[in-house]
């Protein structure tokens, strides 16, 4: 009997892995949220993928055995199957300025470092320079672009570069580094959303994780890492 029992007692405490591909904005936050459901739910590893959110919208696409998906911006998810219902917007962040002490004096950077367009940040950052543009003038605007000299797959390797000095000035997210933040009629609307993925391998606790991801537990991870929270 002891014989019979024992594989299945093994197979009932393997340990379970929940598979978490999220925007890498949302590093640190994202590990505090992890620690708190690890603590919730014993035999469960939480594996944390983080990325650029195209980057990882590509794995997924691919066939990477993701369960839950937090982009830093909604286009990522239009060519995923997910569950509808799962879809939150949890986040909100804010574009600041560095090097500079107002979005004006951007346009005397010699040497700029921004997010590709094709990147959430730098889409939301495109947005925001076309809107000063409309302020500013052709003029500024010309002049800010022929001072990009890099744009980055990611906003940490736009944040690394402005720090190692390989530019004077940089457009990064608030909740990476502090700066000038960019006027309110500057301001893209920066919400982060959250799915669980049609494919997911563990689906319940992919919906149990954006369950605590959404409560004042998810949220006060976010909140200290400088997130808003709807």
């Amino acid at each position: 009997m002891v014989t019979v029992l024992a594989p299945l007692a093994l197979l009932l405490s393997a340990p379970r892995t929940l598979e978490v591909y999220a925007a890498v904005s949302l590093r640190e936050a994202f590990r505090g949220v992890a620690r708190a459901f690890e603590r919730t739910h014993p035999g469960v590893a939480v594996r944390l993928t983080f990325s650029g959110s195209q980057t990882l919208a590509a794995q997924i696409q691919n066939g990477a055995p993701a369960d839950v998906f937090a982009s830093a911006a909604p286009k990522n998810l239009r060519n995923l199957a997910y569950d509808p219902s799962s879809r939150r917007v949890f986040a909100t962040n804010r574009l600041v300025l560095l090097g500079k002490k107002d979005l004006r004096s951007l346009a005397s950077a010699r040497r700029i470092v921004l997010a590709a367009p094709f990147v959430p940040a730098g889409g939301y950052t495109g947005q925001a320079l076309t809107q000063a543009g409309k302020r500013f003038g052709a003029t500024w605007l010309a002049s800010v672009r022929s001072h990009i000299v890099s744009q980055e797959n990611d906003v940490r390797t736009v944040l690394a570069k402005f720090r190692l000095g390989e530019a004077d000035a940089a457009i990064v997210y608030a909740t990476d580094a502090k700066g000038t933040p960019l006027p309110r009629p500057f301001q893209p609307r920066i919400e982060y959303p959250v799915v669980r993925l049609t494919e997911a391998p563990e689906p319940s606790l992919a919906k149990e994780f954006i369950g605590l991801l959404l409560s004042p537990v998810g949220k006060r991870c976010l909140k200290a890492r400088g997130f808003g929270v709807p």
